[in-house]
């Protein structure tokens, strides 16, 4: 475990970068004249129905809920954690530095998991305050440690969920270390938020597509966000997904890209 490895954006470009990428990749594929010759209006139709967010087998990022409905697992992290999900690991941060990264390992043998936290994920750190506990019918085991990161003083507690004979599940939280107090509620809640989900709740989980539909005079920022994945978010990103400013209203008639399952 490489504690420095604290921002967990740090393998990726800056976002500046990540911007003029995208710009430089658009240009080669759209050009201005398209734009102006109805080129919009074609965009328009080439993205209606395509996938919106998360790619369904790297599970569903809803609001502060992670659920993959393929593993049939879930779990929830605090008000103020943006979640984001990859490929190898979800991560959710908070404008104060705290951060949480859930993954997966897996072992050869069923392991007893205190060993395992210990002897294997965290080998060379001394943890403290470890106990076997049982989350939701989950067999786990958690300890902690307080380290000096780049960052700062920094608390770490990881916990381990034994989900099959081979399989773990992961979840490692970092607090700055000022600050871990007012953590502790929203740490355990999302310990104990961990679980399996049943036939029924991983089918309804549904994959979210953009589509384009004309604005009505009733319609409203608010109302048409509704069902964007990011919580609180949802009418900023709605707004940015449409080039609207905060406070303007919808334009009645021209096509606006809404998300909906």
């Amino acid at each position: 475990m490489v504690v420095d490895q604290r921002n967990m954006m740090a393998s990726h470009p800056r976002t500046i970068d990540r911007v003029r990428q995208a710009q430089n990749a658009a240009e080669t594929i759209v050009s201005k004249e398209d734009l102006k010759l109805g080129g919009g209006e074609r965009y328009l139709d080439a993205i209606n129905g395509m996938v919106f967010a998360d790619d369904p087998d790297q599970g569903y990022v809803r609001g502060q809920n992670f659920l993959h409905a393929g593993l049939k697992l879930g779990f929830k992290v605090p008000d103020g954690f943006v979640l984001r999900n990859g490929t190898s690991q979800v991560t959710a941060e908070d404008r104060n530095g705290a951060a949480i990264v859930f993954d997966a390992a897996q072992v050869q043998r069923s392991r007893n998991l205190l060993q395992y936290i210990q002897e294997e994920w965290t080998q060379g750190v001394a943890l403290s305050d470890l106990q076997n506990v049982t989350i939701n019918g989950i067999a786990a085991a958690t300890g902690r440690t307080r380290l000096n990161t780049q960052q700062g003083v920094a608390d770490l507690r990881v916990v381990a969920f034994q989900w099959d004979g081979t399989q773990i599940f992961r979840m490692m939280f970092l607090t700055p270390a000022r600050n871990t107090g007012a953590y502790a509620e929203g740490i355990r809640r999302t310990m104990f938020s961990f679980g399996r989900l049943s036939e029924r709740e991983a089918s309804d989980l549904k994959t979210l597509r953009l589509i384009t539909v004309p604005a009505s005079p009733d319609d409203t920022a608010g109302s048409l966000s509704t069902t964007m994945p990011y919580g609180s978010l949802n009418e900023a990103w709605f707004r940015m997904l449409n080039d609207l400013t905060p406070n303007q209203p919808l334009p009645v008639g021209p096509s606006i890209k809404v998300v909906t399952a």
